[in-house]
């Protein structure tokens, strides 16, 4: 998910969780998982404010 830069800060992040979670919910779902870059430090921290935690750490390694 991408919000605008000048978007930002309306909570708009916030609703389009609440509905992803309600529509989890209807449908009998338990748990919503995301991915997200971990250098993404601005989408962790609004996905934490919606209640997501840090659950799973991938870890790569890659020759150039």
């Amino acid at each position: 998910m991408y919000i605008e830069p000048e978007q930002r800060g309306k909570g708009i992040n916030q609703m389009i969780i609440s509905e992803l979670i309600n529509w989890a919910s209807d449908r009998g779902l338990k748990e919503v998982r995301l991915q997200v870059y971990d250098e993404n430090i601005v989408a962790i921290r609004a996905y934490e404010k919606s209640g997501f935690k840090r659950f799973l750490t991938t870890m790569r390694f890659s020759q150039a």
